[in-house]
């Protein structure tokens, strides 16, 4: 009988448009993104959404409805589908989401320097209330590159603060 034992540590990568690559496994350049033991770490996301939320909130879009909807590129390990988990996480994600003061100091080091200061101030009391979330139930077959929100459930986990 042989065993074998495996320890992998969980960094974060993110693949850049000028092919550069760049972690966040708990040190280096991106360690003040992190928070100590809390389940929710709100920086841990590609900049791209904050340039995002930044364009919204300078054309005043900031407040209106909008729909996103997520997908994976393939599937792991060469797999032709995947089940779908993990529902519980990003609910709970949703329901703990808030930037700290300290996050948006972050984000003011990182993001270009004209941006606004009233964006900012908007960011520190970004919630999300009101957020609606649609998925395919736990467990279900998913296939890459698909969205499926047209026979998705709406789970009712509105989140109140």
């Amino acid at each position: 009988t042989h065993t074998q034992t495996h320890t992998h540590r969980h960094t974060h990568t993110d693949t850049h448009t000028d092919g550069r690559t760049g972690g966040c496994g708990g040190a280096g350049p991106c360690s003040g993104m992190l928070r100590a033991g809390a389940p929710v770490q709100p920086l841990l996301t590609d900049l791209y959404h904050f340039s995002m939320a930044h364009g919204y909130w300078r054309c005043g879009r900031h407040s209106l409805p909008a729909v996103f909807q997520l997908y994976f590129r393939s599937c792991p390990l060469a797999g032709e589908f995947t089940l779908f988990a993990g529902l519980h996480d990003c609910l709970a994600f949703l329901k703990h989401f808030q930037l700290s003061s300290q996050d948006v100091g972050f984000l003011r080091t990182v993001l270009p320097p004209d941006t606004e200061r009233g964006f900012y101030e908007y960011l520190q009391g970004v919630t999300t209330e009101g957020v609606t979330v649609r998925a395919v139930p736990e467990g279900s077959v998913v296939f890459p590159q698909v969205t499926r929100g047209q026979d998705a459930h709406t789970h009712g986990h509105r989140t109140h603060h």
